[in-house]
């Protein structure tokens, strides 16, 4: 199946998600869910989510 780059385009993005995805985009955070991201800061020891999935008490 071969899709045209155009038809990406066809519906438009929601503000609040295209703002998600530059934020995590220019400050290399996940958008995946909670689980993933909470891997993700013990493994690395990098910030994963806005303010820091651990620091914010959250669970895995």
């Amino acid at each position: 199946m071969h899709i045209e780059p155009k038809d990406l385009f066809k519906e438009k993005i929601a503000i609040k998600a295209l703002n998600e995805i530059r934020d995590a985009t220019n400050k290399a955070w996940s958008l995946s869910g909670d689980k993933f991201k909470y891997k993700i800061e013990t493994l690395t020891k990098h910030q994963a989510a806005p303010g820091g999935f651990q620091a914010k008490g959250r669970s895995k």
